[in-house]
C-alpha cells in the first residue's frame, strides 16, 4: 500500500501554533463591610473581615472564556499520517519543544500558520466570531 498526502508544511519549516486556553474572568467590587481594607475591629480586636475573608473585595460575577494565543515559533520535526479503513487520513505534525511552550506532539494542521501575521489574523477573526456568538446568545434568549 502506498500513501500520499499533500501537506501544508514541510519537515524543517518554522511555524506558529495557535492554541486555546480557558480563563476565568471575575468582576469584583469593594467589600461593603470593611470598605476594602480587609480588616474589621470586633470587641477591640483587629481581625480579617468575615464577608470578604480579608481580601477587601468580593466577586460579583464570574465567566469562563476561551482565549487563543500564539506560541513561540517552532520547527516541524515530523509529519504523521494516520490512515483508517475509510481511506481518509488525518495529518498530525510533531514540533520542536523549546523551553516554556506547549506540547509539540500531534498538532493538527488547522492550528499551524506559516507567519505570525497569519496566526494573528486567525486569532482576530475567531475573537470576532466569538463576540458575535456571545452577542447573539445574549440577545436571543427565549426565542
Amino acid at each position: 500500500m502506498k500513501l500520499y498526502a499533500d501537506t501544508k508544511f514541510e519537515v524543517g519549516q518554522t511555524v506558529y501554533r495557535v492554541y486555546e486556553t480557558r480563563k476565568n474572568i471575575e468582576q469584583k467590587a469593594t467589600c461593603d463591610v470593611c470598605l476594602g481594607t480587609g480588616k474589621i475591629t470586633y470587641k477591640g480586636y483587629r481581625c480579617n473581615c468575615p464577608k470578604c475573608n480579608g481580601r477587601g473585595e468580593l466577586v460579583t460575577d464570574s465567566k469562563e472564556v476561551t482565549l487563543r494565543e500564539i506560541d513561540v515559533p517552532r520547527e516541524v520535526t515530523a509529519i504523521r499520517l494516520i490512515a483508517n479503513k475509510a481511506n481518509s487520513g488525518l495529518l498530525k505534525y510533531v514540533l520542536s519543544v523549546p523551553h516554556r511552550c506547549h506540547s509539540g506532539k500531534n498538532v493538527l494542521e488547522k492550528e499551524l500558520f506559516a507567519t505570525i501575521e497569519e496566526a494573528q489574523a486567525y486569532c482576530d477573526e475567531e475573537a470576532t466570531n466569538d463576540a458575535c456568538k456571545a452577542f447573539a446568545l445574549e440577545n436571543c434568549k427565549g426565542y
